[in-house]
């Protein structure tokens, strides 16, 4: 008997949070999506998949930091679930992913957060890429 009402109020928990969760995001212009970072590197999974599908299906519009929560910065590759953003405000560089998959990524900003770019090539050659930093504008 104990089993069930625990097992009863676990639904009701879970049917709460997440009528309470769509109907944010319906009264809501704009979601922000700030959930994953940049170094996301394994599937989504768990609450966090719940959360971004919801995203997915109530937000109006939605706008993504840097990159969307479970998109593969690099590959563009979708990690089990991924925020499917109109816009997304990158920082310092495009990465490679944002323009692979404009599904999730939508409309594209770099924003210059004052890193010098002699820091970036710093950093690349580092790690043994070479490249020439260049920006727009």
């Amino acid at each position: 008997m104990v089993t069930n009402v625990v097992l009863i109020t676990i639904c009701l928990i879970h049917f709460f949070t997440h009528w309470v969760m769509k109907n944010s995001l319906l009264a809501n212009d704009l979601t922000i999506d700030a959930i994953l970072g940049i170094g996301l590197d394994r599937e989504v999974k768990g609450i966090f998949k719940q959360v971004i599908k919801n995203i997915n299906r109530y937000s109006k519009q939605t706008l993504a930091v840097d990159t969307p929560s479970g998109l593969d910065a690099d590959s563009g590759k979708v990690l089990g679930v991924a925020i499917q953003a109109d816009r997304t405000i990158s920082f310092h560089l495009m990465k490679k992913g944002l323009s692979k998959s404009k599904k999730h990524s939508g409309e594209v900003t770099v924003v210059d957060i004052g890193i010098p770019d002699f820091v970036t090539q710093m950093v690349l050659e580092n790690w043994g890429i070479r490249i020439i930093v260049w920006k727009e504008g």
